[in-house]
Formats: structure tokens, C-alpha cells, sequence
């Protein structure tokens, strides 16, 4: 039984009346019985079925899900159109279970776990038999779960998939590899040293109230793997294999495949190999419901200094963990109207001061029993000497949300968004399918597990309203990013990453000012219109006779060739428009490349508060510089394409270029091109290869000195 805090908590191993379960697919080749013994086989070893999966209408994939015997979850996905069969395992465990003594134990786990096997035992016999057949596999560890993870060409599946599970029946942690992979550890934090999303996080993990699990370091690295470890007496190796068999449980393992065979034949590969075997310890799935961030952790300002020219302001709210909450999804009403970018809204006002470039606001559970609620700006140079009056704004906008209540309107839209996209949604990857569906068979129910991340049933006006009281000056904390700070009286570094910050208390006079424009508001803020791009028709345009599996010249002109093509292969009421004009001047030199995209970028951030519910919609335009000229790209819903395209025309021919939105894009892009050196190495390989192949491709360093 694993050992717990007094306010901690340990989660039942079913989500709700129905049992956790885990996801995989089957080749046909793998039957090994007769159809009645394997029948009884499966009987045996299965304890549940779900053949109730909620799917969209337009998905013709097939699922089906399973609890074995040992309490393992599994999803089917049967797809005989696959070009690529694919896998993943989730357990239930992460950094957060780390011993204090022992900082980045999952990570080294799961680093180990790759190696032999009794029944396989060379080291590398299971990557070379997926890099060998056209596949990939890879692995990460979380705060509270684990996953591995390949994919393969589909006539390969059983070989692989017996390969795969071999790694939690008989893994062998081979003792000799034991200092390499810590040092492949410790590369990965190397690498991760230099990045502000690593550094900024531990910061983020740095305010949690002293002996947080959230506070922990983990990645792990060679000091606290071997160095510290062997200082306290600590044998790395004898410390991992513990830690695996307290933690590493069928029950608390999901898996989802996906391959080309039906659903039988599936099933019947999964149990003639031995994933039944995998032990059950009974561990209980673990939950942290005293929040990190509370008492000294709020009502603070952290200043921090980024490796690359970057600002940003970002507000932490503490919430509840609102995972199981899927069918009412109350935080995304809340970032849906802050986030939202039309007329009456937050960023369009900061914006219009010229003080941010961009605005992001969501809900994040990073591990079972807490959460967060943040909105986070991109800082301009003006914008970040006002810090103080962007977050003052921020809760000018609140409390308007406040004081109009919950709208009924609102989450119908929403809803009927939602709806759609689940209907219509692009087909995933096989790999992306299993890897996203092994995690969520951690909490969600079986037969809900397509469908929590889109359909909203439920309108919980009180839960949402509960959450806004949430967001105040009394109960969060903020964090301002930027090279200005660096030297600066008072500054200590973060621990783990070396990260330069200075702490301090928001003063009482600014929580007051906070107060006072949550209470007072602000007079440009409002919600936004009604959606009027919200399609509603999906009825599909006639076939045409005789349809070409090309592309049909309609126009052809001196100044215009126009060409169209019916599809006849997804059959979907979407459309796809494509632009191109030719102006080889856009890419003719540095300067004109640097102007070009300059432009492109000024007329995208101009278009945000037109297009902003278009977006919402499920229309997207996408407008880009090539060698060749300009390309425009639209698409969406069919009902509403045509319409859209048209509108995006009018506003390319008439677009006045704002001065003040010009200053703040102008030394936005150069601060992007300056902060490329910063890019990890393989980035960099990519655009000096480009530098040699590309005849109008130009150094960062070439268009800056424009």
C-alpha cells in the first residue's frame, strides 16, 4: 500500500459505476486459436466489454472497449483504411510520486523500461524491430502518469506489439546500462537548461507551498540520479526497482491499439499475448487535493529573466481539478470570453494600447486533485512598463462578467460549436488516437472517451459562476517575464534551472486598485455579438457525373486561371479555397521579404477582431509569403466558405495599415528573428540547410540588417 500524506487522498480504481480500462488493436495474423477456444479464452480473461463508445456520425472507424481480468484497460480501434498501426500504454504514475531523495525516479523508469526483456533480452532488439518496419516509439513522463508509446506499418502489429508488452511482464532494467541512461537523463535536462518553457514552469512549480509533491525537480539529472543519490546511501538502481514494484500496476494501466483488423481479430491477438499477465498490485490511484498554491504562494509578483528577448505577463488563479466535469465544462465559458478577441473584449483593448500582442486564457488539471485557471499576454515594450494596468483591466473584465451573470445564449453557442466539431473533426493519426486515448481511460468513463473533449451536455450556471468568484486580486499570484530584470536589486536564482527572479508582494495599494476596477469595470468592455458563422447546413452539394480524379481548369485567362476539384473521398460539407498570386517581388531580396511578411503579419493581427468568431466557427484563413508571391488559404464549413473568402478579399484590397499595431508587430518580428540563435540545434540545422538549397531564402541576420 503506498504511503500518503494526512491530506492526501487515494482515488477508486473506477471512474464513477464503470472501471477503468486501456486501449489495443489486433492483427489477423496473430490468431493462434480456433474461433470456440479462443472465444473461451477471452472469456476467461475479460471481465467487461463496451460496445456502447460514442462516436461521431462521420467516423467509420470501430471501437470497442474492455476490462480484463486484472483490471486492465483496454480500447479496440479497428481501421482497415490505416497506413499505420499504432499503440500506447498509460500508467498512472509520475513525477510527482518521486521520493524527495530521489528527484526524477519516473523519468529514470521510464528511460529503463525500454531496455531488455527475459523473452527478449537484447538491448535494442524492440527498436530495431520498429525502426525496421517503417515505425516510431517514444515515451514521457508527466506529473501523475506515464506513456509509451510506437507506431508501425500495420503487417507488422503482432511482432511489435509482443515486443511492447514484454516491458511490463519481465522488463529487465539491465544493471549495466544503469550510469548510461542516467546520463541520457542528464542530457535531456541539459538540453531543457536554456529553454524559458522548462525554466518558466519550475518557477510556476518553485511557488508551491513548501513540501508540495508539485514543487518537485522532474526531469532529474545526474546529480540527484547517481551523485546525491549515492551521498545518502541511495543505489539508484535499487531504488528504481522499488519504485517499480510499488507503482507499476495493471489497474492502474490503460492501452489503446489501433490496427487494420476488425474488432475480433483484435481482441483475439491482444489475449493470445499476455497482457492479462501484467500484475495487479491493487494500487490505488492517487489524488493531491491540498492545492500547491495557497497562503504564502499567492498575492506574490515574480519578476524572471528569460534566456531568449521574450515578455509576458501571466496571472495564476488556483481552481479545482475540473477533469471529471467534462460534461459541463465550465472553465471553458470562462476562457472563451476572455480569450475572445471581437469588439467589446479584453485583448482588442489591450491591443488598441498597444501594450500586447496576444492573449491566452484556459483551465489546466497538471495532475489529479489541483488546477489552475491563467491568462497569460505577450508583452510589448510600452506594455510591459504597465504591467499594473493590465492587470487592473484584466479584472475590469471580469467583474463586467460578473455583474451580466452566467448567459444562457452563450453556452449554446458553445454548445452547438462543440457538437459540430465532434461530428466534423479531422480523422487523428493512429498515433495521436492512441496516445491521447490510453491517458484520458485515466478518468474518463469507457464509453465517453471520444466525445469528453468536444460535447458540452450539461449548463451548470451556478459551477460557472462559483468559478469567476474564484478569479480575484485576493487569490493569485503573477508572473512578469523579461532581460530588463536581469541585475536587478533583490534577485536570487531557482534552484533547479539557475533561473535569475526576484520575488516580491503585491503591494496593498495595487490589490485595492485591483478591487476597485473588478468592481467599477470599464467602459469599452462588453460581451461579444451573437455568432452569425455558426454553420447549420451540412447536406452535401450532388456528385457530379463523371468526376475527375484531377483537378478541372474552369477559367483560364492573362490574369486568372481557376480550378476546382469535387472530392469524393471524405464526403464532408467542408470546402477548401486556395489563393496564390503571383508577385516574385515579395521574396526578390531582404528587404522586400522582410517588408512582405511584415505586412502579413499586420494585416493577420488587424483581421483578429473581424474574424475572431469566423475562427470560433470552424473557419480558418491562413495567409503566407513564398518565393512565388502571397498565398491565401480558407477553410471550413461549406455554408459559410464562399461568404468568408469573399469578405477576406474586400479586406486585403482596402487594408490600412494601424500605426500603432505597426510599432508593436515591427519590433515583434525582429525580436523573433534575434531570438532564432536561441532555437534548439535541429531547428537551426533546418534553416541553414534551407540557406544552401533555397535560392530566395535569406539569414535571420540578412533581413534584420534591412
Amino acid at each position: 500500500m503506498p504511503v500518503i500524506g494526512k491530506n492526501e487522498q487515494l482515488l477508486p480504481n473506477y471512474v464513477g459505476d464503470r472501471p477503468r480500462s486501456s486501449v489495443l488493436l489486433i492483427r489477423s495474423s496473430a490468431l493462434r486459436f480456433s474461433t470456440s477456444l479462443a472465444m473461451e479464452f477471452n472469456s476467461n480473461m475479460i471481465a467487461k466489454r463496451f460496445d456502447s463508445i460514442l462516436k461521431s456520425q462521420e467516423d467509420s472507424r470501430e471501437y470497442r472497449g474492455l476490462e480484463l481480468s486484472n483490471e486492465l484497460r483496454v480500447l479496440l480501434v479497428s481501421d482497415p483504411t490505416t497506413d499505420k498501426s499504432a499503440v500506447a500504454m498509460d500508467v498512472n504514475v509520475g513525477h510527482l510520486m518521486d521520493s524527495w531523495d530521489l528527484p526524477g525516479t519516473a523519468h529514470f523508469a521510464e528511460h529503463m523500461l525500454f531496455l531488455g526483456t527475459a523473452k527478449y533480452p537484447e538491448e535494442d532488439e524492440y527498436f530495431k524491430f520498429i525502426t525496421s518496419n517503417a515505425g516510431m516509439s517514444n515515451a514521457f513522463t508527466a506529473p501523475n502518469h506515464t506513456n509509451y508509446h510506437f507506431d508501425v506499418k500495420p503487417d507488422q502489429l503482432q511482432g511489435a506489439l509482443d515486443r511492447f508488452v514484454q516491458f511490463f511482464l519481465t522488463p529487465q532494467f539491465t544493471e549495466s546500462a544503469t550510469e548510461r541512461e542516467v546520463c541520457a537523463v542528464d542530457s535531456e535536462h541539459s538540453n531543457n537548461l536554456k529553454d524559458d518553457g522548462w525554466r518558466n514552469m519550475q518557477v510556476d512549480r518553485h511557488m508551491s507551498k513548501p513540501g508540495h509533491d508539485y514543487g518537485k525537480f522532474g526531469t532529474g539529472n545526474k546529480k540527484t540520479l547517481m551523485e546525491d543519490a549515492r551521498t545518502k546511501g541511495i543505489e539508484p538502481r535499487k531504488a528504481l526497482l522499488e519504485f517499480h514494484k510499488q507503482w507499476y500496476s495493471s489497474n492502474i494501466m490503460c492501452l489503446c491499439i489501433v490496427g487494420k483488423e476488425s474488432l475480433d481479430e483484435l481482441e483475439n491477438l491482444m489475449t493470445s499475448l499476455d497482457f492479462g499477465a501484467i500484475e495487479n498490485k491493487s494500487v490505488e490511484r492517487k489524488q493531491w487535493l491540498d492545492h500547491p498554491y495557497q497562503g504564502e504562494s499567492l498575492g506574490k509578483r515574480i519578476e524572471i529573466v528569460p534566456v531568449k528577448d521574450t515578455r509576458s505577463l501571466k496571472l495564476v488563479f488556483p481552481m479545482p481539478d475540473l477533469s471529471m466535469e467534462y460534461k459541463s465544462q465550465p472553465a471553458r465559458y470562462l476562457s472563451h470570453l476572455i480569450g475572445h478577441e471581437a469588439k467589446g473584449s479584453l485583448p482588442l483593448e489591450l491591443k488598441c494600447r498597444g501594450w500586447v500582442s496576444s492573449l491566452f486564457s484556459g483551465h489546466d488539471s497538471p495532475a489529479s486533485g489541483f488546477g489552475a485557471f491563467e491568462i497569460k499576454v505577450d508583452l510589448s515594450p510600452e506594455g510591459l512598463e504597465h504591467t499594473e494596468e493590465i492587470v487592473a483591466l484584466i479584472f475590469a473584465y471580469i467583474g463586467m462578467l460578473r455583474k451580466v451573470g452566467v448567459q444562457r445564449w452563450i453556452h449554446d453557442e458553445l454548445q452547438l460549436k462543440s457538437a459540430t466539431n465532434f461530428r466534423f473533426q479531422d480523422k487523428q493519426t493512429p498515433l495521436d488516437l492512441a496516445q491521447t486515448a490510453a491517458e484520458k481511460l485515466q478518468y474518463i468513463p469507457m464509453n465517453d472517451i471520444l466525445s469528453s473533449n468536444y460535447l458540452i451536455e450539461e449548463f451548470k450556471p451556478d459551477r460557472i459562476t462559483e468559478l469567476l468568484s474564484m478569479l480575484t486580486p485576493q487569490n493569485f499570484y503573477y508572473r512578469v517575464v523579461a532581460q530588463k530584470f536581469a541585475g536587478q536589486e533583490g534577485n536570487t536564482h531557482e534552484p533547479v534551472y539557475g533561473t535569475e527572479m526576484k520575488i516580491s508582494r503585491i503591494e496593498t495599494n495595487s490589490i485595492t486598485k485591483f478591487q476597485e476596477a473588478m468592481e467599477n469595470g470599464h467602459p469599452s468592455f462588453h460581451l461579444p455579438e451573437k455568432n452569425t458563422f455558426i454553420a447549420t447546413k451540412f447536406d452535401l452539394k450532388p456528385r457530379e457525373e463523371n468526376n475527375s480524379s484531377i483537378p478541372e481548369l474552369l477559367c483560364d485567362t492573362d490574369y486568372l486561371r481557376l480550378w476546382f476539384l469535387q472530392d469524393d473521398e471524405y464526403k464532408l460539407p467542408k470546402a477548401v479555397t486556395k489563393i496564390s498570386i503571383t508577385t516574385p517581388m515579395v521574396a526578390h531580396d531582404p528587404k522586400n521579404t522582410f517588408l512582405s511578411n511584415l505586412w502579413s503579419w499586420c494585416f493577420t493581427d488587424d483581421l483578429a477582431k473581424d474574424t475572431y468568431n469566423a475562427k470560433l466557427a470552424g473557419l480558418r484563413q491562413s495567409i503566407s509569403m513564398g518565393r512565388f508571391g502571397t498565398f491565401i488559404k480558407v477553410n471550413g464549413y461549406d455554408e459559410k466558405t464562399p461568404e468568408f473568402t469573399k469578405f477576406l478579399a474586400n479586406r486585403m484590397i482596402n487594408y490600412k495599415i494601424d500605426r500603432v499595431r505597426f510599432n508593436v508587430l515591427f519590433e515583434m518580428l525582429k525580436r523573433t528573428l534575434r531570438n532564432h540563435a536561441h532555437n534548439q540545434p535541429y531547428e537551426l540545422s533546418q534553416h541553414y540547410l534551407r540557406l544552401l538549397i533555397d535560392e530566395k531564402y535569406w539569414s535571420k541576420e540578412q533581413l534584420l540588417a534591412v
